[in-house]
């Protein structure tokens, strides 16, 4: 078996593994559930949902039968949050930003496991970034290089 073989071999046994820790915590899950709406001149009230949320009192954990969502709603152009909601979610495919230029753009990032809602809520990170997938599709990116270059050159 050459080490090519070996590394796809490697691959697909850490790939079986991770399938199955996601598919036995998909059995439940604790969420963190809180929710701000801009209001007044500064929009403080209940501001620690959105940059603290361990720290704010009317934040809850709330059994989930699969995963956890935190939903933040922003003004055009991604310039304030408008509103953020966290608890759990109905769907697991719905992830990602809308176009900036949309009237309330929003931005919904799911997980699955215990209490992983408790992100930052302002995940918008500009133009070509608002994605919070965009961190883990560049990892995986950069992991498919490495296969290619140790395959080609061993």
């Amino acid at each position: 078996m050459n080490g090519c073989s070996i590394l796809f071999v490697t691959a697909a046994f850490i790939g079986w593994i991770c399938l199955s820790l996601m598919s036995s915590a998909n059995a439940g899950v604790t969420c963190l559930a809180c929710s701000y709406t801009f209001a007044g001149e500064d929009g403080s009230t209940d501001i620690q949902c959105v940059n603290d949320v361990y720290n704010f009192s009317k934040t809850s954990q709330v059994p989930c039968p699969n995963t956890c969502v935190t939903r933040v709603v922003y003004t055009t152009g991604y310039k304030r949050i408008n509103s953020i909601f966290r608890s759990c979610a109905t769907t697991e495919n719905n992830v990602g930003c809308d176009a900036a230029d949309n009237y309330s753009p929003t931005c919904i990032l799911t997980c699955a496991a215990d209490k992983c809602n408790d992100q930052n809520g302002n995940f918008w990170n500009g133009p070509g970034n608002g994605s919070p997938g965009a961190s883990s599709r560049v990892l995986s990116l950069a992991f498919s290089l490495l296969i290619y270059f140790v395959c080609t050159y061993l």
